[in-house]
């Protein structure tokens, strides 16, 4: 099996990607408003690893994306 982590609770994505830099509460508003994709299982929202790895990793510069990560790290 496979050890890849396939998605991310709210409190990893706050750990790993915004270094506790903002609240769960926050984040859960980014979520809320669409900014971050999730899933929700029962009362639990999942962020898919996909984006958590583009979030800590950017694209190509100048892409869409990247403007959209900087945004959300400098929030």
């Amino acid at each position: 099996m496979s050890d890849a982590k396939n998605f991310y609770d709210l409190d990893e994505l706050r750990e790993e990607v915004f270094q506790n830099k903002i609240s769960k509460a926050h984040i859960y508003n980014l979520c809320k408003r669409g900014d971050i994709p999730t899933l929700r299982v029962g009362r639990r929202l999942l962020i898919p690893s996909w984006y958590v790895e583009k979030l800590l990793h950017g694209t190509e510069e100048g892409g869409e994306f990247t403007t959209t990560a900087a945004r959300l790290r400098s929030v």
